[in-house]
Formats: structure tokens, C-alpha cells, sequence
């Protein structure tokens, strides 16, 4: 069995859509899609996604998935 079957590089690249047409955690602006991004749970989930965030490397080595599982873990652990 070869992974290099499944990796994301043979994967067919998705066209983006036009930063209108997606929503505003997609496009970085929001944090949350609905809440207040001010209160103390909101500077704790920063804090501790920052932390993962680190942890894995560095935003910029992250995909999207690995992205959405960072953001899922902040809020478990916050919860």
C-alpha cells in the first residue's frame, strides 16, 4: 500500500470562490460564526488555538483540515 496515492498533492485543486461569496470565518475576519469574539472565552480560545497553532509548526504549515481540527480542540479544551 503506497501513500503517496492519497496524498494531497495528487489531489485535484478546488477553485476558491470570490471572498463575497464565502463566509467571514472562512475569509479570516470572524473567529466565530456566531458570538462575540471580545469576551473571556474568546481571548482564551485565541490563546489556546495559538498554542496548537504553534505547537504544529506555524499557521503557514497547516492545511485546512489541520486548521479546522486546531480551531475544534481549542474549543473542546475551553469548554
Amino acid at each position: 500500500m503506497e501513500s503517496s496515492l492519497n496524498s494531497s498533492a495528487d489531489r485535484a485543486v478546488v477553485e476558491r470562490r470570490p471572498s463575497k461569496q464565502r463566509s467571514r470565518v472562512s475569509n479570516g475576519k470572524a473567529l466565530f460564526v456566531e458570538a462575540d469574539q471580545r469576551g473571556p472565552w474568546a481571548r482564551r480560545w485565541k490563546d489556546v488555538l495559538a498554542e496548537i497553532i504553534s505547537d504544529l509548526g506555524g499557521a503557514d504549515l497547516l492545511s485546512e483540515g489541520q486548521r479546522q481540527l486546531a480551531r475544534r480542540c481549542a474549543t473542546i479544551a475551553i469548554a
